[in-house]
């Protein structure tokens, strides 16, 4: 990111907490964290702005408001406002979840910048392991499940359709190295440590998570070839996660000697 374009973004960001606050009044509002793309690779996009509100409760007018908010704040980049109320958050930190993310997203929001108040997701223990790594295991299963639906049924692929499975392929690196207790969240670190740790993937396998990691490499060839390659990254990182999975909480999958196929 441009200096000139911090700027803009950290003048954003102080007219949004003042608005913020302005709307639902400090003694309600607990914390305003900034997470995900802006915060941790501002250079590669697309760029987004993911803010975290957490409220000490909820009034009726609390959606109205946000809404009258998101509208009236004009910013260069999308922005998405999670909330949530402090009485949503439970003390067993297994029962957590937010949106299609499970307990693990807990570490996530723990690296987030405070823009307000303090990151009460530091404060919170756990979740246990068991649940962090079925959650990580969902998510991945859900980004390839993905690849696979847009692979079979888009008929074109454009440079948006890529930039989204680039930011769904980095959150299955990620699941897979926060799986074996490496939490990073700079793309760079995420893809040399995967391509450290796994030797299984192919020459193209390789060099599209390079890639991604430095867009001046480019794409391959094609969008077509680039969405193969980007789906058979996601199913032995799928692989690698099951099996790592099966080590750490004893299952069985359904197989050959199960199904009865020859």
């Amino acid at each position: 990111m441009h200096l000139e374009d911090k700027m803009i973004h950290d003048n954003l960001l102080k007219d949004l907490v003042s608005l913020l606050l302005n709307l639902f009044g400090p003694e309600r509002v607990k914390t305003i964290l900034l997470n995900g793309s802006v915060l941790f690779n501002p250079r590669t996009g697309p760029l987004d702005l993911d803010i975290v509100l957490v409220l000490s409760s909820p009034h009726d007018q609390d959606y109205d408001r946000l809404r009258s908010l998101i509208s009236a704040t004009p910013s260069s980049l999308p922005l998405h406002l999670h909330l949530l109320y402090l009485t949503e958050v439970p003390l067993d930190t297994d029962l957590f979840s937010m949106h299609t993310c499970g307990p693990f997203i807990l570490r996530h929001l723990g690296d987030a910048k405070v823009l307000y108040g303090e990151n009460i997701f530091r404060t919170l223990r756990g979740p246990s392991k068991r649940q962090v790594l079925i959650s990580l295991l969902q998510k991945v299963q859900e980004c390839t499940f993905s690849m696979r639906a847009d692979l079979a049924t888009r008929r074109s692929l454009d440079d948006t359709d890529v930039s989204h499975a680039e930011k769904r392929l980095l959150r299955a690196v990620k699941a897979l190295l926060m799986a074996h207790g490496v939490l990073l969240q700079h793309n760079e670190d995420l893809v040399t440590t995967v391509l450290r740790r796994v030797d299984t993937f192919s020459p193209a396998e390789r060099k599209l998570l390079q890639g991604i990691a430095d867009p001046s490499q480019g794409l391959l060839a094609c969008r077509e070839e680039w969405f193969r390659c980007c789906l058979r990254v996601h199913e032995t990182i799928y692989r690698l996660l099951r099996e790592h999975v099966s080590q750490e909480l004893p299952t069985a999958y359904y197989d050959r000697s199960v199904t009865g196929d020859e």
